[in-house]
């Protein structure tokens, strides 16, 4: 009697953009693989998949993974950060409290600095929500 096997499993390329390097998730179960990725021998038939990072937004999907095939899955990242542009006129020297919070488990640091605005400041805070506060001569 001769028997002819048949895997039983497939790929999956994994990418991501605009940035590479966020952790993937297959079934729950962290894959200890960051895009961009292919992940080898996956068991046929439906899978969630997942990309999550503290700077994007998570996401999940549904995907069918097929005998002896590779099944590409792409995922556009939305921003869980805010960028903040301060300009004054004139320049002054003003100090910006600022603090962040999970909402998931309410903790989060805050930060206090005296900076002088003759250049142009990005401040980039995450996970959001963030709270900025400003003031010229006064201290909180």
């Amino acid at each position: 009697m001769r028997l002819a096997l048949k895997p039983r499993f497939g790929n999956i390329q994994v990418t991501s953009s605009p940035e590479d390097s966020i952790p993937i998730y297959l079934d729950d179960q962290n894959t200890h693989q960051k895009t961009p990725a292919n992940l080898e021998e996956v068991v046929s038939g439906e899978h969630a998949l997942k990309l999550q990072s503290s700077w994007y937004q998570p996401q999940t999907r549904q995907i069918t993974v097929d005998d002896e095939k590779t099944t590409t899955a792409h995922f556009e990242m939305e921003p869980a950060f805010a960028h903040i542009f301060i300009y004054t006129d004139p320049e002054v020297d003003i100090i910006l409290m600022i603090k962040c919070v999970d909402p998931a488990n309410g903790r989060g640091g805050s930060w206090k600095v005296t900076i002088p605005l003759s250049c142009q400041i990005t401040l980039t805070c995450s996970p959001s929500p963030i709270q900025l506060f400003v003031c010229r001569n006064k201290l909180f």
